[in-house]
């Protein structure tokens, strides 16, 4: 949280002379999560995301995310950055420990003019043994420990 300074050594020429060190000013980052799961039905539940991100010097990122986990082994997502990309997700969720997933990023800003998107696949293993009691009760909590429990 406190912004500090640093001393890299560039490069001058053949045989790389370091004499001189360049000055690189290290900037505070700011992140505020906020997240919430509704499930009206004990088979679908709902998990809404939000992410804002502030560093001094640049502009604010918001993004959104939404997601639909089915029967507890099927996702299906939508999420979009203010002025950045949409995106698409789905995944399986394998043994109740292994998450895989593939997304898909449009981009909207004018980056997109040099891309035309990206590809991820990602893997998510649960290491937390609990919550795969029997009980509906363990079962969330279970179901939220695998979703933030990564993330912390």
């Amino acid at each position: 949280m406190v912004p500090s300074s640093e001393r890299f050594y560039k490069s001058y020429g053949f045989p790389y002379d370091t004499s001189q060190a360049g000055a690189l000013q290290l900037l505070p980052h700011f992140y505020i999560y906020l997240s919430y799961i509704y499930s009206g039905d004990e088979n679908i539940k709902w998990q809404n995301n939000l992410l804002v991100n502030y560093t001094a010097g640049t502009p604010i990122y918001i993004a959104y995310d939404l997601r639909c986990h089915i029967y507890n082994k099927m996702i299906i997502g939508l999420s979009a950055s203010l002025n950045d990309d949409i995106s698409i997700e789905t995944g399986v969720i394998v043994h109740n420990n292994l998450e895989i997933c593939y997304s898909y990023d449009y981009i909207t800003s004018k980056v997109g003019y040099y891309t035309s998107g990206s590809h991820e696949i990602t893997l998510v293993y649960n290491f937390d043994k609990k919550g795969h009691a029997g009980d509906r009760k363990e079962q969330d909590n279970g179901f939220r420990r695998r979703k933030y429990g990564y993330m912390f």
